[in-house]
Formats: C-alpha cells, sequence, structure tokens
C-alpha cells in the first residue's frame, strides 16, 4: 500500500508543478527552464526556517515569498533578454543552485543535507500527505482551468501563437510573461514543499536536472492548452518507469532508464512539433 500511495503523491507532485511549465512553455512559449531553483529552494527555505525555530504555517508562507521573488528576478531578466538567452540563463541557474547549496554547509548541510524533516501534524501518515496533495492539486488545476477560460489565458496563447496581435489589441507582451513566470515560480516552489514533506529528507540532488527534465516531458507531450491532456500526461510519465521496474533490466541500468524515458519523449515531441511547424509554414 505505501508502494502504492507513494506513486500517488508523486504523481500529485508531478501535476502541481507541470501546471507552471506547462503555462510557460506549451501555452506561452517562454523558454523558462529555471523550475528546479525554485523547487528547491521553496522547500530549503521551509525546512531550515521551521528547523531555526520558525512556526511551520510561518515556514511555508515565507518560503513561497522567498520563491515569488525568485519569480520576480526570472521575469526582469524576461524584459531584458531574447527568449534564447533566457534560456540559458535559467537553465544556468540549476548549476548555480547546486553550487551554493553544496557550498553553504552551515546553512544547508551541503551534501550531507538535512534531515528529520517534521511534517504538519494533520499529514503525519503517507495517506494524509495523498489526500492533501490530491485536494491542492485540484485547487491548482480548477484556478488554471479558469485562467486559460479567461482573458488572460487567451493572451497568453497569443504570447506564443500570434504576439503582433496581442500587441496590438493593447496587451503588453511582457506584463503577461512577467505573471506567467511567477506563476510558474510558485508552483514549483509548492511542489517542492509537497515533496519534502513526503521524503523528508533533504539534498543538493532534491532539485537536480532530473526534476527539469520530468516536467518538461509533461508539459511537451501535454502540449494544447488542455487540463485533461495535462492531467494524462502527467499520469503517464510518474508510471511509465515504473512499469519498467517490474521488467527485466540490470540494477546499472535501471539507475538511468527513467531519465532516457524522458529524454527520448522530449526529443520525439519537439521533432513532431518542429515538423508540424514547417508544415504550416510552407501552407502560408
Amino acid at each position: 500500500m505505501g508502494y502504492v500511495l507513494t506513486n500517488i503523491c508523486r504523481f500529485f507532485e508531478a501535476l502541481v508543478g507541470s501546471t507552471g511549465v506547462h503555462a510557460t512553455i506549451s501555452v506561452g512559449g517562454i523558454m523558462f527552464l529555471g523550475s528546479p531553483v525554485t523547487f528547491s529552494f521553496g522547500a530549503y527555505v521551509m525546512v531550515i526556517l521551521n528547523k531555526a525555530g520558525l512556526p511551520l504555517p510561518l515556514s511555508v508562507m515565507l518560503a513561497i515569498f522567498v520563491v515569488t521573488l525568485i519569480g520576480v528576478f526570472f521575469s526582469y531578466a524576461y524584459t531584458k533578454l531574447s527568449n534564447d538567452s533566457f534560456a540559458v540563463l535559467t537553465l544556468a541557474s540549476i548549476m548555480a543552485m547546486d553550487t551554493l547549496l553544496k557550498s553553504w554547509d552551515s546553512v544547508t548541510g551541503g551534501v550531507l543535507g538535512i534531515s528529520g524533516i517534521v511534517r504538519p501534524p494533520i499529514i503525519s501518515s503517507l495517506t494524509g500527505i495523498a489526500i492533501a496533495q490530491g485536494v491542492i492539486a485540484l485547487v491548482i488545476l480548477v484556478i488554471y482551468y479558469v485562467v486559460l477560460k479567461s482573458h488572460l489565458g487567451r493572451s497568453i496563447r497569443a504570447l506564443k501563437e500570434n504576439k503582433i496581435a496581442l500587441i496590438s489589441l493593447g496587451n503588453s507582451d511582457r506584463n503577461i510573461g512577467i505573471i506567467v513566470i511567477i506563476f510558474s515560480c510558485i508552483l514549483s516552489g509548492i511542489e517542492g514543499i509537497l515533496s519534502i514533506w513526503r521524503i523528508q529528507y533533504l539534498d543538493p540532488s532534491f532539485g537536480s536536472i532530473f526534476i527539469l527534465l520530468q516536467a518538461l516531458t509533461i508539459a511537451i507531450i501535454a502540449h494544447k492548452p488542455k487540463i485533461s491532456w495535462l492531467i494524462l500526461s502527467s499520469l503517464f510519465v510518474i508510471i511509465l518507469p515504473e512499469i519498467i521496474r517490474f521488467m527485466n533490466f540490470s540494477s546499472v541500468v535501471m539507475g538511468h532508464m527513467r531519465v532516457i524515458i524522458y529524454s527520448f519523449f522530449i526529443i520525439l515531441m519537439i521533432k513532431n512539433l518542429s515538423n508540424k511547424s514547417i508544415l504550416v509554414n510552407r501552407s502560408i
């Protein structure tokens, strides 16, 4: 039962974080690759503040505030850089974060990390965590659905599909991009907090490039602005590697199989989307 509940929790966590990546990359066309940064910082800030004696609810609120500030920084960079340069900057921020977490061992615990992380009393069991994560994921999906159906959602889509039309209607493409990036950072931070309550151990590998690969795979497969696609894509990406566990692979291969699968689907979907783009351009 613990195995099933763990994978249910992983599905809800991936769904929360991938919603933000889906909004930036799939819907808005913004190459924001810094989700592992806010994913890790949300968890680290909450754990460090709670270990320092702050009440857990206050630690959570301050952690979300910090990841919002990081989102403001990323959004400022977005307004000053091209989309390609912004992608490189956000990707490099993952390595900068990894270096900071490993070198600042007096606060972060360095490579040894932080253990003995306390869960909220109301979700002390794995069942409680799964229920709480399901409720949070549902609330976020409802909010995201409302946003996609609103004027803001249409503006986010126009940011990718027809930026000239967006600007001609008097909307600021920069302001729309800022909103989407901050929204994505907050969701990644929430995902990090939910994940660390399940794992109860935190080290620099917590927000590794694997988190980015997983979120990118979900967002690219669910490239349409539909909640159903996002849910099915998250379920597929979480469940498929678990099915492979029951196949007769060596332990050496199994450790890297999940990353290989995610990378394969990213390449496949990008190739498919590129072919569609070429066909559209030729028809025009």
